[in-house]
């Protein structure tokens, strides 16, 4: 009873909200999706049957566009950002992207956690103007909530002529609300908003992988070194760490005079300005072997 009422609230703020979405979005930062209710999962790990909150989109994934997005399993992504505090809120745009060409029609799956029903709404922002504008850059939305743990359809189509370029989708799922009054920004009771890149024509070099290697494992003394390989040419900074509060800058780094102290998990991130991207690899030094020597008392004649 007490979360029906709650939902009713929040939707009549909604309705009011709707009028005067994203006031003060102009180019920038993009508005922070709302929850009166943060984390969007508690006090276990997501879909447990215990758990009190259990809104959330799980599962999202794209087809018919040159990439798709899969990112299935993703559970509740509430996080504390400095400047607002927790949001029922994350940015995949790096690690979960779409690659498209204008016209293609888009067909995304989804579905919510285990308990609660959850309706969903799709926004893109065309225009590059880092406002969701209502009602033309609304994509799709479920017209009745579907049951919890179900997986849902909708679909929408990118538009002809669209202009190359990079553009922020929105996905957002809210307590027992159908689409039409998901609002990209204002505030909910319960649910979880993730965000998304679409690329129109090729993937920009701000997209980079990377993998790192070390020469492992080595003897105490020795020397050994770490690199990372990357997919791209445009990087601004590679930035190590590791054990004993190591920290070091540049693509490759040669350790030398190593000691056990030295093993353990080397982690560095290339950040390229758009993208980061942090690869680990682990780094083993074997101690030299403990000996003593005892020797006997023995007599011997002259």
């Amino acid at each position: 009873m007490l979360r029906s009422l709650l939902t009713v609230v929040f939707c009549l703020l909604c309705a009011y909200a709707k009028l005067i979405a994203q006031v003060g979005q102009g180019p920038g930062a993009y508005c922070f999706p709302l929850y009166g209710n943060q984390p969007c999962n508690q006090p276990n790990a997501s879909n447990t049957a215990g758990n009190s909150i259990n809104d959330f989109i799980d599962d999202f994934q794209t087809t018919g566009a040159t990439v798709n997005i899969v990112n299935l399993n993703s559970g509740c992504d509430a996080q504390n950002f400095p400047s607002v505090g927790t949001r029922n809120y994350f940015n995949h745009g790096c690690e979960n992207y779409m690659v498209a060409s204008s016209g293609q029609v888009i067909t995304c799956t989804m579905q919510s956690g285990i308990i609660y029903s959850q309706g969903f709404a799709i926004f893109v922002d065309w225009n590059q103007d880092n406002v969701f504008n209502l009602p033309s850059e609304y994509m799709a939305g479920v017209s009745s909530v579907p049951a919890a743990a179900t997986p849902t359809v909708l679909t929408f189509s990118i538009p002809t002529a669209q202009p190359n370029g990079t553009y922020r989708m929105r996905v957002r799922c809210a307590y027992a609300t159908v689409g039409s009054s998901i609002d990209p920004c204002t505030q909910f009771g319960y649910g979880e908003t993730e965000d998304y890149t679409i690329y129109i024509g090729t993937i920009p070099p701000g997209i980079i992988t990377g993998t790192a290697t070390a020469t492992t494992p080595i003897c105490t003394g020795q020397s050994f070194s770490l690199n990372v390989t990357i997919s791209s040419t445009i990087v601004t900074t590679y930035t190590w760490s590791g054990p004993g509060s190591y920290s070091a800058v540049g693509q490759s780094q040669l350790i030398t005079g190593a000691t056990p102290t030295m093993s353990g998990v080397y982690s560095v991130t290339v950040d390229n300005g758009a993208c980061p991207i942090i690869d680990t690899v682990s780094v083993r030094v074997i101690p030299l072997p403990i000996y003593s020597v005892n020797p006997a008392t023995i007599s011997i004649c002259e």
